[in-house]
């Protein structure tokens, strides 16, 4: 935006102010000049919500040290008074069309809601069940969130939900209702571009999945099984990027193949040092046994469909490796080397998509963990290195090819 525009968003926001001209009119004048009156300075509007939190922190530490010296009925008063006041104030800056500061005394209010909550139960003996009082925060919270339609909110009433969720599982409480928790968060991805939901919602709905099904003894056969659904279900994450953008929705697309990269790439690492390896452990598995297993299927059939309807034959192929895997015996017997090729050309799909220095990072971390493991193989390590050279010269030759 240009100083020109600055200044006259300013005058426009000072006239409505005054009350010269009313928000219909101050928005189409802005729209002429294409000013965005609702935008704030988006460094401005973290830094406040990074005081508010800060402010909720110590409203609850401050009367939390006080409070057994401070009368009940006063002790009420003060937390209610306190809530109301900071959802008014959002209130007020919303309507005055400062969207930002107004969000973020919502955001305020919920800290101060649950501070509330966890102060009145304290002082009127409600009980210990801490769950059922996140319960009660999670609600409050969610449905201020949907009243304001921010996704800001949105994903901190999901984070406090998911804090409520894990307290009542390891409780042995009932936690049916999380997963409507988690449909409204992908409602509101849907509905709306939000980098924050973009990011917690795939993190958020698998470990959901996965606390269903998690085995508490894992040895590494069982790792094994874990490790391939992580990597199925990345894959899925990675093959709706075409149809999210063919919807318009970009920024969400760039989140979900940022994480499922990061993810994948950690996990290879992870595999490449702890020397942890698909169905290839010592220990019998049977894979048909497992609920995961089935997951990783699913996940991998929908990757592929995905994968088909946009046409991306990287994924698609990828798909079917990861589908076909655990049903090929040689695989389990060197799936050391296997692994290894697999990294590698991840590691050139990365750089075909221009994830340059994250494509390079992990082919030398794996030539680097092969080389140490075949010292004293030389005749192996040369004709492991001379593969991972013909595949890369080949990828480049063809990428070239298609440049031209």
């Amino acid at each position: 935006m240009n100083i020109f525009n600055n200044f006259l968003k300013k005058e426009i926001l000072k006239w409505q102010d005054k009350n010269i001209i009313n928000r219909d009119t101050a928005t189409k004048i802005a729209s002429l000049y294409n000013i965005d009156l609702n935008k704030e300075d988006k460094k401005s509007s973290i830094l406040q919500i990074i005081a508010f939190l800060f402010l909720g922190l110590s409203f609850i530490v401050l009367i939390g040290a006080n409070w057994d010296s401070i009368p009940k009925f006063i002790r009420l008063f003060t937390v209610l008074a306190v809530v109301v006041g900071v959802n008014y104030a959002g209130y007020y800056w919303v309507k005055k069309g400062k969207e930002n500061r107004g969000t973020a005394f919502f955001f305020l209010g919920n800290l101060c809601f649950g501070g509330a909550i966890a102060l009145i139960s304290q002082t009127y003996h409600l009980g210990e069940n801490i769950s059922a009082g996140l319960l009660f925060w999670t609600i409050g919270a969610m449905l201020m969130s949907l009243c304001t339609r921010k996704s800001l909110l949105i994903g901190q009433s999901l984070i406090i939900a998911t804090i409520w969720y894990f307290t009542a599982f390891d409780m042995g409480g009932n936690t049916d209702i999380y997963l409507i928790f988690l449909i409204i968060g992908v409602i509101s991805l849907y509905k709306q571009e939000s980098r924050l939901l973009s990011f917690i919602m795939p993190i958020l709905v698998y470990a959901y999945i996965l606390s269903k099904h998690v085995n508490t003894n894992i040895n590494n056969a069982d790792l094994s099984v874990y490790i391939s659904n992580i990597l199925s279900y990345s894959l899925l994450i990675l093959s709706l990027e075409g149809t999210l953008i063919e919807k318009g929705k970009i920024s969400t697309a760039n989140i979900f193949s940022k994480l499922a990269y990061i993810t994948i790439v950690s996990v290879f690492i992870v595999c490449l040092f702890s020397n942890v390896f698909w169905f290839g452990d010592s220990e019998k598995l049977d894979v048909f046994s497992s609920t995961i297993f089935y997951y990783s299927v699913a996940f991998c059939l929908m990757s592929l469909f995905f994968s088909w309807k946009m046409k991306n034959k990287y994924y698609a192929i990828a798909s079917v490796v990861l589908l076909l895997l655990p049903f090929i015996t040689p695989v389990w017997t060197y799936s050391s080397i296997v692994f290894s090729v697999l990294s590698v050309l991840f590691g050139v799909l990365l750089i075909n998509k221009d994830k340059l220095l994250l494509g390079l990072t992990i082919i030398f971390i794996v030539a680097l963990i092969r080389y140490i493991d075949l010292i004293g193989d030389y005749i192996g390590a040369s004709l492991l290195f001379l593969v991972f050279g013909v595949i890369i010269l080949i990828v480049n030759f063809k990428r070239r090819k298609n440049e031209k």
